[in-house]
């Protein structure tokens, strides 16, 4: 908007100049968009023969300047485009340093939905709504068996079955529902590293939720409704969770290297056929591009730094916006593929994240962390169900077979019959590649 004042404020003080450069910007465009509409369709123009054309008639206002007329107009039409050039970079000078002063509020301060700095009335209120709908406690999985925003990082799920038959043939296995195990397993994770006698500091950054895992396009629809209802994380209990869209997830997550790193592991538990099947998905959400580590760069920069970085930034989005309709001009009219639209839900964060963690620290933490967490996991599992009187010799050796494939094979994909044995069964690990793996 500035950038159009501009131009009329040029117009307004030197309408001679402004209109033979207009003309000449005008007829050069109109130029350029007819050879390459022709060359599209196998032709010439009888308007250009070439697009080059279209460069010879922007130096026809400095071709002007030559003639003897007067002095103020030859001055004017050397010197106006390069003065609408630094008119508009101070004008975007403005703009970056007005959007810096923002970033370092949001760097310094951290970010809220609700404290974003200048944000208009009505932007606002979008804002807080799509705050508040990332905020809900439902998690879409992809079709490619990955929760949407949860890391491009898969491991694969570690599927146990365990047959709820007692260890006392004398004695009934006391009852209990898939959320009083998962209730179990949150107390156990919140005080994994936090009790009297730890010696060794917590996770970083440990969060745990409840969330109701479900398909992407249930997901969708749900929140492109007018009315949102929150979702039923009660759980099923004893009952069969079957031909059920929605499941319910225990969400532990650890948050280590300023954010660049993020371990989530999700359980669920079902109670069928006289069967706990229990299964643990491990997601690590992978650092950002290198250029956009960067982003915070400006808010550090002081003094002749600065300077340069604004002088060499402005002139650049200053130079952008006739560079931009200079090529527009070349495609207007050319038919192009409708923008194919995105099967499931897209995550920022997963779509600017690398594929998996490079930095041998990086990924050493986020192992640990995902094998403290899952095996916090299976042990308080199995103390559970010593004490409801269930017979653990068969899930013992199967949380053995899977803590053995993250020793050999990195993470849970392995072919658990080769590493444990083949009286081991009944575990699902899935040996094919995940999340971009």
């Amino acid at each position: 908007m500035c950038v159009l004042l501009l131009i009329v404020l040029a117009a307004y003080v030197v309408p001679p100049v402004a209109t033979i450069w207009g003309v000449a910007a005008f007829v050069a465009l109109i130029m350029r968009w007819a050879a390459f509409r022709a060359a599209r369709k196998g032709r010439k123009s009888r308007l250009a023969s070439s697009p080059r054309v279209a460069y010879a008639v922007l130096f026809v206002p400095w071709l002007l300047a030559l003639l003897p007329y007067e002095r103020e107009l030859r001055l004017g039409l050397v010197l106006l485009p390069f003065a609408l050039l630094i008119a508009a970079a101070v004008v975007c000078a403005g703009d970056r340093l007005a959007a810096r002063a923002g970033l370092a509020a949001l760097v310094r301060e951290g970010v809220s939905p609700d404290r974003l700095p200048w944000v208009a009335r009505k932007a606002g209120r979008r804002t807080s709504e799509i705050g508040e709908d990332q905020s809900r406690p439902e998690l879409p999985y992809d079709s490619l068996e990955c929760f949407v925003g949860a890391g491009r990082d898969v491991w694969g799920p570690a599927r146990i079955n365990i047959p709820l038959k007692p260890k006392d043939s004398e004695e009934s296995v006391r009852e209990f529902g898939e959320a009083d195990l998962l209730r179990r397993v949150g107390r156990a994770l919140n005080e994994l590293g936090r009790g009297a006698r730890e010696i060794t500091d917590p996770l970083p950054g440990f969060s745990m939720t409840e969330v109701a895992g479900l398909p992407s396009a249930l997901w969708l629809g749900r929140t492109r409704e007018a009315k949102v209802e929150l979702p039923e994380l009660r759980g099923r209990g004893r009952r069969s969770p079957s031909s059920r869209p929605d499941r319910r997830y225990l969400r532990a997550q650890c948050i280590s290297w300023s954010g660049q790193v993020v371990v989530s592991v999700f359980v669920h538990a079902a109670l069928e056929a006289g069967e706990l099947r229990l299964t643990v998905r491990p997601h690590v959400m992978t650092p950002l591009y290198n250029e956009l580590r960067v982003a915070a760069a400006p808010a550090n920069k002081r003094g002749l730094g600065l300077f340069c970085w604004l002088t060499v930034q402005s002139l650049l989005d200053a130079a952008t916006g006739p560079v931009v309709l200079w090529r527009l001009a070349a495609r207007l009219g050319e038919k192009t593929e409708g923008r194919a639209e995105e099967v499931d839900p897209v995550s920022l964060r997963d779509r600017y994240s690398t594929e998996e963690v490079t930095d041998m620290h990086q990924s050493d933490d986020a192992r640990r962390h995902v094998v403290l967490m899952q095996s916090c996991v299976f042990r308080t599992v199995d103390t559970y169900l010593d004490e409801l009187g269930v017979d653990t010799a068969a899930y013992e050796r199967q949380v053995t077979a899977v803590m053995t494939n993250i020793q050999v094979f990195g993470d849970n994909n392995a072919p658990i019959q080769n590493i444990a044995g083949s009286n081991i069964s009944n575990v699902g690990q899935d040996s094919k590649a995940q999340g971009g793996k």
